[in-house]
């Protein structure tokens, strides 16, 4: 097989948001960069504020700047661009020759695009040489609507050492979520919760997981019973699958990216805004911890299987190796 990273002339550039606080799609550029970079090919994330790097994770990810300036990117002709699915619009595409697009979310490919108007698409640009995506319902959404277009899916790898597979009884009564996403289903599920008074408020604790580092976030996660996932529309989910992996029982929205590890033999699938199921999935799954805890641990550990089976760091490295070497032979 050939050595393409020796025959690539330029660097590949991964154009990555300034975010100080955790964005899971921010984590899969750089771990992107960190394989490549492994593999021997030049690549880097490609910041605009100087001195900036994302440090709610642990990394030592290559980065360069290009100051404060986020448009006209002028990079040289070899070069190769990588914009995510939600700065297309933000960048001139028309001024480089090679354009990747990483959309991790099918949901935002068109967003903030406007309706009933002839704005310019430029995922038909000759320029963009392909569309890398992270789910199968992300891949089938945009095979679809770019028939044309070369697509290609890698599959997101969850670091096993920071989100640890659960040992048996480590678990508490403990149900942990994230607000930053629809944060009034989140209000209307624990409110109703109070009203019911099946006892749940008072007999689990309910942690709320923002503004902690990855490793913060694991130990919460390690600890937790069940993990309600308000997150919807997902590109993939991943909130919910290191939950899995983590050993908890998810209730909560798949999202259209979940769809493909959710699964009801140790998970609770809910149709996004049933908010009255969402409440009764939660008081089902206590009422089986009450009556059978090791049936909900047994849940927890096979949902923490499954993820590890699939979404492995391994797994995810040969996957982003095989669609690079497809992108630069074609």
């Amino acid at each position: 097989m050939p050595n393409l990273a020796k025959k690539l002339q330029g660097n590949i550039y991964f154009f990555c948001p300034d975010r100080e606080y955790p964005v899971g799609g921010i984590k899969q550029i750089y771990r992107q960069v960190d394989v490549l970079r492994g593999y021997g090919y030049p690549a880097f994330v490609l910041h605009t504020r100087l001195g900036f790097r994302c440090t709610w994770f642990e990394n030592s990810t290559k980065i360069k700047y290009l100051g404060e300036k986020k448009t006209n990117i002028f990079c040289k002709k070899e070069d190769i661009l990588v914009i995510p699915e939600t700065l297309v619009q933000e960048i001139q595409t028309n001024s480089l020759e090679k354009i990747i697009i990483f959309n991790q979310s099918g949901h935002y490919t068109f967003r903030d695009w406007g309706y009933i108007n002839d704005i310019k698409n430029p995922y038909l640009d000759k320029n963009i040489l392909a569309v890398i995506t992270i789910s199968k319902y992300s891949y089938d959404y945009l095979k679809w609507c770019f028939p044309n277009k070369k697509v290609y899916r890698i599959r997101p790898g969850i670091d096993s050492k920071i989100f640890v597979a659960p040992r048996p009884n480590s678990k508490e009564n403990l149900i942990s979520f994230m607000p930053r996403r629809n944060l009034l289903d989140v209000e209307q599920v624990y409110q109703i919760l109070r009203i019911r008074d099946q006892g749940i408020i008072k007999s689990y604790d309910f942690v709320a997981i923002k503004d902690m580092s990855e490793k913060e976030v694991a130990r919460i996660l390690q600890k937790t019973k069940f993990f309600l996932d308000f997150g919807a529309p997902e590109g993939f989910g991943l909130p919910a699958a290191e939950a899995m992996l983590c050993g908890c029982v998810v209730i909560g929205y798949p999202g259209g990216g979940g769809n493909e590890f959710y699964n009801p033999k140790y998970s609770f699938p809910i149709i996004r805004d049933d908010i009255k199921n969402f409440v009764s999935s939660i008081e089902k799954a206590v009422s089986i911890d009450k009556r059978n805890p090791k049936l909900i641990e047994k849940m927890g550990q096979e949902a923490s299987r499954k993820i590890f089976r699939s979404y492995n760091t391994l797994n995810e490295a040969k996957d982003i190796v095989s669609v690079w070497r497809k992108i630069l032979r074609d």
